[in-house]
């Protein structure tokens, strides 16, 4: 699917339907882009540059200083980390809708044909809204439970 994603590389695929590539890649970047909470979503070639993103001002644009972008296309495996502020002097965290709290990036390699070589990288920021508000009700449980079985331990 990598290969796909890039339009510069349309021209190195002559015996591919053009019409069929577009249709691919629009459902591929059309799944991305309503993945569950996601909060910024890059595609990069592997010369760095950004070739899709859901933040339109990314596009065309070539992150030169990113560890975690480095790494994942060198090991060729996902790289995840998390954050709970946006580093402003990261060039690819330009969220159009900052978060409101913690966020965790994940990066995600596409292979060639034949799982050889890294044709392009997903780079997904997820804001897990769901997950903290489930924590919190959990806490929230916790002392409840906590204080009425202090409650019932006192009287009883």
């Amino acid at each position: 699917m990598g290969e796909l994603l890039d339009p510069r590389k349309d021209k190195d695929f002559p015996d591919v339907d053009p019409m069929a590539r577009a249709n691919a890649r629009g459902e591929f970047l059309d799944h991305i882009e309503h993945l569950p909470d996601v909060i910024l979503a890059n595609i990069y070639a592997p010369d760095r540059m950004v070739i899709w993103s859901t933040n339109s001002a990314l596009i065309g644009t070539t992150i030169h200083a990113d560890g975690d972008l480095d790494q994942a296309f060198t090991t060729k495996t996902p790289v995840s980390a998390s954050y709970h502020n946006v580093d402003h002097n990261r060039m690819e965290q330009k969220f159009v809708t900052p978060p409101e709290y913690i966020f965790i990036e994940n990066y995600i390699p596409l292979f060639d044909a034949d799982g050889d070589k890294v044709t392009a990288m997903v780079e997904i920021y997820k804001e897990p809204k769901d997950l903290i508000s489930r924590m919190e009700r959990g806490l929230i449980l916790i002392w409840l439970a906590t204080a009425l079985g202090g409650g019932l331990i006192y009287l009883g």
